[in-house]
């Protein structure tokens, strides 16, 4: 868990302030209500012989002295030097916890996020994918022809009435309704992916640096060219299979030991190599065999008809009635040759819902990720990591759980001699394996 922030400007210091100030004016009144020292005493003169018998004398003179002092003035001023002393003493000890409590958070944020996160993440993007709502429905209506023919859509697919030719000319369609939603607003993002960027931008907000900036990308540009993000210390990506963002960086990270499924029955979704989930995986889990190397990650007892069914509001969804899901949560160093590198980070669930859980949940725990795979981490390659959490769907993000058993590392892959870019050649197989 995120540890609260101590601040400097808060009732407590202004109350040791009026402290430190109510014991300097009563030190002063005190001082000068007094009135100067008063010394009363009174002085002996005594002869002595000189020694072994000299003739001359020595007188000696004593003076003793007697300080006359009034009782309330002299309780007052030690009260007075009591709530200066207690009051700095508390003050330096509050600033003191300030300064290196942001030490401390500083060290972390920038060996967690990447080189001066903690100062350059405005430079910083969450990046989500914008999709023209005629690009897909006029994709939804070339799935619906192939599963129904040229014809109708069939009944079990969109209802018995529905009919392919409205998606034909989308376009068209939606000229044809200007009271319709769609008439003038043709873009989309999701929702979900929304709410977990928000939780990221919250977590910069929430230690006082400047957020990253949420940047929407859309599906007819070209992805690697348009971001101007090239200088920025990291990038957060939001969504799975539908994410070109997404689709880039796995593909350069992870592409030996993970790749993101598609098509029915379960959609998107990530697809492991066998030797990663010789593990047991929590019971929460289903494994598929792909059939070639690779083994299908499902939520137990999925079933997408109730999820959809799920209410948007999550205070909504009893435990009873809730789906499992899983989100990962993916950090990579891209480090080109010559050139500085970049921490990129991906949050993408199976569903969308888990895709916001992931945002919550990388917002509430980066501290304990960075505790358990970066803080002790070689170099900065080796502080790369891919997590795996579960919980129910549309849940609190206090209801989800890591899969610490399945955590993969360099070091991980390393150890099962999967060559990619974690685990470069010239580093491979340098320690011996059991």
């Amino acid at each position: 868990m995120t540890q609260p922030r101590p601040r400097f400007w808060t009732d407590s210091t202004r109350a040791y302030g009026v402290l430190l100030v109510a014991g300097v004016i009563l030190f002063l009144v005190v001082f000068y209500v007094s009135g100067p020292l008063t010394l009363m005493g009174s002085a002996e003169r005594m002869a002595t012989a000189g020694d072994r018998g000299a003739s001359k004398s020595t007188h000696t003179l004593n003076v003793r002295l007697k300080q006359v002092s009034n009782p309330v003035f002299t309780v007052l001023t030690s009260l007075s030097l009591t709530l200066v002393a207690v009051s700095v003493f508390e003050l330096v000890r509050l600033a003191l916890s300030v300064r290196m409590y942001n030490r401390s958070v500083r060290h972390k944020f920038d060996s967690f996020w990447g080189d001066d996160a903690s100062e350059k993440a405005r430079s910083c993007l969450v990046v989500l994918q914008a999709d023209l709502i005629s690009g897909l429905l006029g994709n939804l209506g070339t799935q619906l022809k192939a599963v129904g023919g040229a014809g109708e859509v069939p009944a079990e697919a969109a209802g018995a009435n529905a009919s392919v030719s409205v998606l034909d000319d989308i376009d068209t369609t939606l000229r044809s309704a200007p009271d319709a939603r769609l008439y003038k607003a043709r873009a989309w993002v999701n929702r979900f992916d929304m709410e977990g960027a928000r939780a990221l931008v919250t977590l910069f907000r929430g230690y006082e640096f400047a957020p990253p900036s949420i940047h929407v990308v859309d599906r007819e540009t070209r992805f690697g060219v348009v971001l101007p993000d090239e200088h920025a210390p990291f990038r957060i990506t939001m969504g799975l299979g539908f994410t070109q963002a997404t689709d880039q960086t796995i593909a350069d990270a992870c592409e030996p030991w993970m790749r993101i499924g598609r098509g029915a029955p379960y959609g998107d979704h990530l697809e492991f190599s066998r030797k990663l989930v010789s593990t047991a995986l929590p019971s929460d889990f289903v494994l598929e065999d792909t059939g070639d190397g690779y083994v299908r990650i499902l939520p137990k007892g999925w079933d997408l008809d109730a999820w959809v069914k799920l209410p948007w509001d999550a205070d909504q969804i009893s435990q009873a009635s809730s789906i499992r899901d899983y989100a990962i949560i993916l950090r990579h160093t891209h480090a080109p040759q010559g050139k500085q590198s970049q921490v990129r980070f991906v949050v993408a669930g199976f569903t969308e819902r888990a895709t916001a859980t992931g945002g919550q949940y990388l917002e509430k725990h980066w501290e304990v990720l960075w505790e358990s795979y970066v803080k002790n981490s070689r170099d900065k390659t080796h502080g790369d990591f891919l997590v795996l959490i579960e919980g129910p769907s549309g849940r609190p993000v206090d209801e989800w759980r890591e899969a610490k058993s399945f955590a993969v590392t360099p070091e991980r892959l390393h150890k099962l001699e999967i060559l990619c870019p974690w685990t470069p050649p010239a580093r491979h197989f340098t320690v011996g394996l059991k």
